[in-house]
């Protein structure tokens, strides 16, 4: 039965991957590169694809410090490809700096904070990561049609990877799911953790969500499409991740605001940034003040205690050892290398490299100066984004929904500035603006003013 389920998921892919790519006349063959970088950021590193179920959770340090030589072999073939395809349309393309210019400098600012790391030698190689998840973005953005390209590689990602978790979990679980420290079981699909699983199912099912709404009268596309939304909501349920379930949910709801409020961006734009701002804001002070977090009451509804399994007390000890370099910080991805910084903390040995809250990583790598152009580049987007809907409603629709979505998962999960992460990929896709030099004025792919 298991490889009779196999057989069928090949087949499907097969048929829908080239009525996929029949249906995207407008895009390159090029595109399968940043398809192929995407797919593995979303789903689990390149040397769990070639060896199934060795998962580990726990890196030695060696490991951690070294990392590991068949990604880093897979990262310079990646990048060498990627930067020629990119020469090739460096004529054909026009780069925005006034609208890319806080994407510019967060990443300059990131680079010359590798200077104070104390290991710099990872910190650089960690940046260059980050460095080529740009280079994918702008390979998926210099496409004739940026709209299309955006559409294909995200459906490529869902016919590959939705399926495949599903027929890993119910025919193969020795690949599919995996055991926490304590022995409870959780489900993990081709990702390495319930987490992962659940953020690669909330973000793909948005997306399949916005497509279903907007081809509703294509039968093909609803078939499928929605096929693959319910294998990934009901994969999305079984991953047990309530944040990737909540962040889902207030997806829909953007979507569905955004629907409502088409006709009058001003509403639109008020009712997001006061949510938006307001819930920042109490994060942060109910949290570090009270030990409480306005977002409990989310994860209430789903069963899950008030301090977000051991996420506060973790804030309030990080946020104490970022205090230590509050104004440059600790360098680029510097503070989960420094070992004597996270001695001190008690909850660091289960949390090594991750801060659980987008925004504390920020502060911890690159201080108070770094997190101030996190918000300015948030904020920056987020206007432009709103502008977009006068050019090209559909693509804005999308690309906005997806940003809220990837700033509020940040609140309790940690993927702003991490290079090769699926959602710091998408959040680059709705950043930086880049348009064909060919095209009219009046194009639907040129920025707003």
């Amino acid at each position: 039965m298991a490889q009779l389920a196999l057989l069928l998921y090949l087949a499907f892919v097969f048929i829908t991957l080239r009525h996929d790519a029949k249906e995207g006349r407008h895009v390159s063959r090029a595109l399968w590169i940043p398809f192929l970088w995407l797919a593995i950021s979303a789903s689990q590193p390149l040397s769990g694809w070639l060896s199934p179920g060795s998962r580990s959770f726990q890196l030695t340090e060696a490991e951690y410090m070294q990392g590991n030589p068949i990604e880093r072999f897979f990262l310079v073939i990646m990048l060498s490809v990627g930067l020629a395809l990119l020469s090739r349309r460096a004529k054909r393309v026009a780069y925005y700096f006034r609208d890319n210019f806080f994407i510019y400098l967060l990443y300059f600012y990131a680079f010359i904070s590798i200077g104070w790391s104390d290991f710099q030698g990872m910190s650089l190689r960690r940046w260059i990561r980050a460095a080529g998840d740009v280079i994918m973005v702008l390979l998926i953005l210099t496409e004739d049609d940026q709209r299309d390209a955006i559409v294909r590689v995200l459906r490529r990602c869902a016919i590959l990877l939705i399926p495949l978790s599903f027929v890993y979990i119910r025919y193969f679980p020795q690949w599919g799911i995996a055991y926490h420290v304590d022995g409870t079981r959780m489900w993990t699909g081709v990702t390495n953790h319930k987490n992962t699983l659940g953020i690669l199912c909330a973000f793909l099912g948005i997306f399949l969500t916005w497509r279903l709404i907007k081809e509703w009268r294509k039968p093909k596309v609803m078939v499928v499409d929605g096929f693959l939304l319910i294998l990934a909501l009901y994969l999305l349920r079984g991953s047990h991740s309530a944040t990737s379930l909540v962040v889902y949910l207030i997806g829909v709801m953007i979507l569905a605001c955004v629907f409502y409020y088409k006709n009058d961006r001003r509403k639109l734009n008020s009712f997001l940034i006061v949510t938006v701002l307001v819930l920042l804001v109490l994060q942060g002070i109910f949290i570090y003040i009270l030990d409480v977090s306005p977002t409990s009451l989310f994860f209430a509804a789903t069963e899950r205690d008030s301090s977000l399994t051991g996420r506060i007390p973790l804030w309030q000890e990080l946020i104490a050892i970022g205090i230590q370099k509050p104004i440059l910080g600790a360098g680029y991805g510097g503070i989960w290398l420094s070992q004597a910084a996270l001695a001190k903390s008690t909850f660091t040995a289960r949390h090594k490299v991750n801060a659980h809250n987008g925004y504390i990583h920020v502060f911890l790598d690159m201080g108070i100066l770094g997190l101030l152009l996190m918000f300015a580049l948030i904020a920056h987007n987020y206007r432009r984004l709103l502008k977009s809907f006068e050019v090209n409603w559909e693509k804005g629709t999308l690309l906005l929904t997806l940003f809220l979505m990837i700033v509020f998962h940040n609140i309790t999960e940690s993927t702003f500035t991490r290079g090769t992460s699926f959602l710091w990929i998408l959040f680059l896709l709705t950043c930086i603006v880049v348009v064909r030099k060919a095209r009219a004025p009046d194009s639907p792919e040129t920025p707003p003013a």
